[in-house]
């Protein structure tokens, strides 16, 4: 029993070696950064967890959207262009979060978060409502109005693709 047990700590203590060498970091190569769509807005979507999240989410002045998502969850990575876009045009009128739904699983758990992506929006510190699922942006827009949050749409300029 002695040996067993001796085993399962050796195991353990190899196995979180281990865990502590790999890394969850994609490093940006050539092909991503402002070259790649997907990414353009992404620094101004926070990342916060449980110990951020009063004083960025609660006690914030404007209203928040928070998308709770995984790191494997494939719609919520199709969901990166919609939200970076929001994010820029919505500058001083919301504020937009992404918590990690494993690492954070009581405010997951507190938010009834049943699958992701779900979007929770808040304004003055409660819970306006929340949907789950993937959309597009004139979905996520038609949402946010439904509380009041009217994100201005950019100019399109005679070059670009919206123009």
């Amino acid at each position: 029993m002695k040996e067993i047990v001796i085993g399962f700590i050796i195991a353990l203590v190899i196995g979180a070696a281990w865990n502590g060498m790999r890394t969850n970091v994609q490093p940006l190569g050539a092909e991503q950064g402002a070259m790649q769509p997907g990414l353009v807005g992404q620094e101004l979507i926070a990342e916060v967890d449980e110990g951020m999240f009063q004083g960025y989410v609660m006690d914030a002045h404007e209203p928040v959207l928070v998308e709770f998502y995984t790191d494997t969850c494939s719609i919520c990575k199709t969901m990166a262009p919609v939200l970076g876009k929001l994010a820029i045009q919505g500058q001083n009128v919301i504020r937009l979060c992404k918590i990690n739904a494993e690492k954070n699983q009581s405010l997951a758990e507190k938010y009834n978060i049943q699958g992701v992506p779900t979007f929770v929006l808040f304004k003055d510190g409660t819970m306006q409502d929340s949907t789950a699922g993937g959309m597009n942006e004139d979905e996520m827009r038609a949402w946010l109005i439904n509380y009041g949050v009217e994100i201005p749409r950019a100019e399109a300029s005679p070059g670009s693709p919206e123009g």
